[in-house]
């Protein structure tokens, strides 16, 4: 876990940018996992998609 040791810059900046988001435009969730390197964000990509094809599914 040392290797990961996240930089609290990295937090304040995450919450930074979901403060300046318009309302109704934030995300959500907003990963900042340095552990996951990237791949959280792919995950949380590919469900939403996968929700929104099953929504369309059932809704006509």
């Amino acid at each position: 876990m040392a290797q990961y040791d996240m930089n609290p810059q990295t937090i304040a900046d995450g919450i930074l940018s979901l403060v300046n988001m318009e309302k109704g435009t934030r995300p959500l969730r907003l990963p900042l996992d340095a552990i996951a390197q990237g791949t959280d964000q792919e995950f949380i990509t590919a469900r939403a998609e996968i929700k929104a094809k099953w929504l369309s599914a059932y809704s006509n």
